[in-house]
């Protein structure tokens, strides 16, 4: 069994229509959207916006960053990350 942890940082992201960047970002959801079929799928938050997986089969996996600002809008931004053997 392969282990390997990887790390996401949402932490950085920001509204540019705010006019406090202090108080822009109300929430982050991360979520996984597609594993391996013989993967665990892990997914843990930590700090404000980052979140850490451990990749525990090669395999493609899909994850999705959901940020909301303070006016209720919500972007998100799905991306793949592909885990090979060597």
């Amino acid at each position: 069994m392969m282990i390997s942890i990887g790390c996401f940082f949402g932490d950085s992201s920001y509204d540019p229509d705010a006019e406090d960047f202090s108080r822009q970002i109300q929430g982050y959801v991360w979520t996984i959207l597609e594993w391996p079929e013989d993967s665990e799928k892990s997914l843990k938050a930590f700090g404000e916006g980052n979140a850490r997986t451990v990749f525990d089969v090669a395999g493609t996996y899909r994850f999705q960053l959901e940020v909301r600002d303070m006016e209720g809008l919500i972007c998100e931004e799905p991306f793949l990350v592909t885990v090979n053997v060597e």
